[in-house]
């Protein structure tokens, strides 16, 4: 007997501290990557920084709301501009730092507002190191937020945002996928 999986529109929210664990998840994954896969980690931050909880401290919106529109980091990633791609990641408030060696090894340090040292990281490409480093930085400033408070999407933002006057830039969105969706007759364990 087979059992056919199809697509249910009930989703199950992604919490702050599984978002959390995706950031820590991704930061071990760069620094252990071949520079081969950049494009895909960088559209994996964008994508993670795009669902990022929404805080009510000012520094915190500072930090997650200066993403550049879907559209546009997407030409950088078809361009190979990684590293101008990662470094559109970077709040403007974060300070970092690229350097590589002769052998090749690159290093990026980040410090992010509310941190009292820089994080450093080490990966094949300099793309791969800043993403690194920044990502462990969003982990540590966000170890106050409660991990069990579901998450606003991007698109709850910026709809928000929108009614308050706002003007939201078009293409910033995560396409919509905000939540996870669990397919119709699978049971979870």
């Amino acid at each position: 007997m087979t059992q056919k999986n199809s697509i249910s529109n009930k989703t199950l929210a992604m919490t702050a501290g599984e978002w959390r664990l995706r950031l820590a998840e991704l930061c071990r994954d760069c620094a252990m990557a071949d520079a081969g896969d950049e494009a895909q980690q960088l559209r994996l931050a964008h994508w993670l920084l795009a669902l990022a909880p929404d805080n009510q401290e000012e520094d915190w919106s500072a930090l997650v709301n200066h993403l550049p529109p879907r559209a546009t980091f997407e030409g950088l990633l078809r361009l190979g501009a990684y590293d101008s791609a990662a470094m559109s990641l970077v709040p403007e408030m974060g300070g970092y730092i690229l350097s590589r060696s002769g052998g090749g090894a690159c290093l990026a340090s980040v410090v992010l507002p509310g941190m009292d040292e820089e994080i450093t990281a080490e990966a094949e490409s300099s793309a791969l190191a800043l993403l690194s480093a920044m990502v462990a930085c969003l982990v540590e400033v966000s170890r106050e937020m409660d991990p069990q408070a579901m998450m606003d999407s991007s698109a709850d933002r910026k709809a928000a945002k929108q009614r308050q006057g706002a003007v939201a830039n078009c293409g910033d969105r995560a396409e919509g996928v905000t939540q996870w969706q669990v397919p119709a007759g699978v049971r979870l364990h």
